[in-house]
């Protein structure tokens, strides 16, 4: 498993737009840590960019599983709408 792998390891039968929301809600840990980390206590520079660059992947997948969310509405949407007849 690669450093980036686990990005991904949330459950893959939940909706995209939850998925969406728990990377979102890792990106926003994430980048918690990396404010409260001090390079000169807690942690080099090289620590806290690496957690802000894990927050910025996070909020990137959720970006894209928001958007395969939002495609799939446009979707159903679009199938009542002709059941509909509009």
């Amino acid at each position: 498993m690669g450093d980036w792998d686990f990005l991904d390891s949330f459950e893959s039968g939940s909706r995209p737009t939850q998925r969406a929301w728990q990377h979102f809600f890792q990106a926003e840990d994430l980048a918690g840590a990396a404010a409260r980390k001090d390079p000169e206590k807690d942690g080099s520079v090289k620590n806290i960019l690496y957690y802000m660059a894990l927050s910025l992947a996070n909020i990137a997948i959720g970006l894209k599983n928001l958007s395969v969310g939002l495609r799939a509405t446009y979707i159903l949407l679009e199938q009542v709408n002709k059941k509909l007849g509009k």
